[in-house]
C-alpha cells in the first residue's frame, strides 16, 4: 500500500514536468491552427488536473480519513474478507483468514506499544 501511494504522489508531482517534456516533443510538428487548439487544450487540462488534485485533497481525503479512523475490524470482518477474496473453498478461506487475523493482532500490539512508549516519553518530558 505504501509503495502504491508513493507512486501516485510521485506521478502527481512529476506530471507537470512529464507533460512539459511531451509537449516539447510534439510542439514542433504542429501547424499554426493545431497549435492554437493545443494551447487551449493544455490550459483546460492543467486546470482540470489541479482541480482534481485539490478535490481529492480537500474533499475525498478528509472523508476517507474520518471513515477509516472510525472503522472497526473484528474476527468476523477478517473472515468475511477472506471469503470474498478466495475461491469458495473452506480450506483456502482459512489459509487466508488465519494469517490476516494474526497480522491484525500483531498490528494491535505494535500500536499499543507505540502509544505506551509515547506516553512514557511525554511523562519524562513533563518530569
Amino acid at each position: 500500500m505504501g509503495i502504491t501511494v508513493s507512486l501516485y504522489i510521485g506521478l502527481i508531482v512529476a506530471f507537470p514536468y512529464i507533460f512539459y517534456e511531451l509537449w516539447k516533443f510534439i510542439k514542433p510538428g504542429l501547424y499554426e491552427g493545431e497549435l492554437r487548439i493545443a494551447n487551449r487544450l493544455i490550459a483546460a487540462t492543467s486546470f482540470l488536473f489541479i482541480l482534481g488534485v485539490c478535490f481529492g485533497y480537500y474533499v475525498i481525503a478528509p472523508f476517507a480519513i474520518t471513515f477509516l479512523g472510525s472503522y472497526t475490524v473484528g474476527t468476523e470482518a477478517i473472515f468475511i474478507v477472506a471469503a470474498v477474496i478466495t475461491p469458495p473453498d473452506a480450506l483456502t478461506q482459512i489459509l487466508v483468514g488465519v494469517p490476516m487475523y494474526v497480522l491484525y493482532e500483531i498490528s494491535i500490539s505494535v500500536a499499543a506499544r507505540v502509544v505506551r512508549d509515547a506516553k512514557r516519553e511525554e511523562q519524562k518530558q513533563i518530569d
